[in-house]
């Protein structure tokens, strides 16, 4: 490479084998010597490639110039295709042969491998099957068992908070002046009728909503249910205290008719408190717990038969036989798939002598057509010249004829025609031997002037 003007010329530093650049062959020396091994092997393949394609192309112009030496190279061909054909053909006989004995000899190991793992697959789904029935109904048992707790505990806590509802009542009720006169009844009488049956009836709903959102189970269960019962009970003896405490300061008249009730009245409301109280209570303590062993045994082993119990024994016991059987028939299905594949091979090889047969018989047949072309070419080049020697051959008796003055189609010596002469003519009998333009054989026995 030629440099700038004023500029140095740069060199190649020299190529060590040690270096990176010789390792890898960045540097421009290995560069311009792969470059050229590389051009060198692809000129030999061009070449190469040439010489056989002029081979072939010399070999098919020999054949095409000689159909006789095509015909006899296509003929050893189609020889040595049948021959091959024929080999093959024996090759197929005896893979054939030994896959259906492989085939025969695979056929009871391989069926009785397939029914034990048809038997063990059938079991496993069975004891899945039973397993899931089983997991199924100690679910349901255990949300009817969860039910039941759920039910004896709201059971429980709404016999306990009803129960010390009734208490309150019967409290209530034996302190029932004491309780009229508490400052809570006494401000609640110096209310007008709406405002105090406002504050009862809205403190009521409050107990109600909150015993509703406190729930059915536990100790809030039990506080809820007793929240509920007071909802009710409260407001009544609220207004009840309140209307007795107005009646009694002469500013509402009394309902029944008297300023006061009879002091068993206040009694008997205690005593129906308190046995609602104890029914409450009684409620509470006779609610019966839940089985704590609600699923049975069986059940149980029903769930577990694919890991323990007699099923999951005899589940292993049939994969067990199951692989055994694959096992026997591992070997006899190794031998069956070899000899397939044997047989595939010769078939195959079959099916490539019968392709090379069929190609050497199509040049058969094509170099026998050439051939025969060429003998039909020659025998008609052989029938022009014969032609042409018997036209020359005539041509040179009838000039020697009219040189001697009689017509070359009779025997003897007639006159050539034209002009026409007739027997009286001829000094003798003649013969036809050719056209006889004079007329003079008139029976057609080529006998004339007789």
């Amino acid at each position: 490479m030629c440099s700038s003007a004023g500029e140095p010329r740069r060199r190649t530093p020299p190529l060590h084998r040690g270096t990176q650049a010789y390792r890898y062959g960045t540097h421009p020396d290995v560069t311009d010597r792969g470059a050229q091994v590389r051009g060198r092997r692809r000129s030999t393949a061009i070449a190469a490639s040439v010489a056989v394609a002029a081979a072939l192309t010399l070999a098919g112009a020999a054949q095409a110039a000689d159909p006789a030496a095509g015909l006899s190279e296509a003929e050893a061909r189609a020889a040595g295709a049948e021959a091959d054909v024929a080999s093959a053909q024996q090759r197929v006989e005896g893979a054939r042969t030994r896959y259906s004995a492989a085939r025969r000899a695979a056929a009871g190991p391989a069926d009785a491998a397939r029914e034990s793992r048809a038997e063990a697959r059938q079991l496993r789904a069975e004891l899945t099957a039973r397993q899931g029935e089983a997991n199924e109904e100690i679910a349901t048992l255990e949300e009817q068992h969860r039910q039941e707790e759920e039910d004896r505990e709201r059971e429980l806590s709404s016999g306990i908070g009803f129960g010390l509802a009734a208490l309150v009542g019967v409290a209530i009720a034996v302190g029932w002046r004491r309780f009229r006169a508490t400052p809570g009844i006494v401000a609640l009488a110096d209310l007008d009728r709406g405002r105090a049956l406002g504050l009862c009836i809205g403190g009521g709903l409050l107990l109600l909503v909150v015993g509703g959102a406190l729930g059915e189970g536990g100790v809030g269960g039990a506080i809820g249910s007793f929240a509920l019962t007071l909802g009710f009970l409260l407001p009544a003896a609220l207004l009840l205290a309140r209307h007795s405490v107005r009646v009694a300061d002469g500013r509402a008249k009394p309902v029944l008719g008297a300023d006061r009730l009879p002091d068993w009245t206040a009694v008997g409301i205690a005593a129906l408190f308190a046995v609602l109280a104890l029914a409450g209570f009684g409620a509470a303590l006779s609610a019966e717990s839940p089985e704590t062993d609600f699923v049975p045994d069986e059940l149980r082993a029903e769930a577990e038969a694919l890991s323990t119990g007699p099923d999951a024994r005899l589940l292993e016991q049939a994969e067990a036989e199951a692989e055994a059987a694959e096992e026997r028939a591992a070997q006899p299905l190794a031998r069956r798939g070899a000899t397939r594949s044997a047989l595939r091979r010769a078939r195959r090889q079959l099916s490539r002598a019968e392709g090379r047969l069929a190609t050497a018989e199509a040049d058969e047949r094509r170099f026998s057509r050439r051939l025969a072309a060429q003998q039909q070419r020659e025998e008609q080049a052989a029938q022009r010249e014969a032609e042409q020697a018997a036209r020359e051959t005539e041509e040179q008796e009838e000039e020697d004829s009219f040189a001697s003055g009689c017509d070359p189609n009779y025997t003897g010596c007639v006159p050539p025609y034209p002009p026409d002469v007739n027997c009286p003519d001829v000094d003798e009998t003649v013969t036809v031997i050719g056209s006889d333009p004079h007329g003079l054989d008139a029976d057609g026995d080529l006998v004339a002037c007789e």
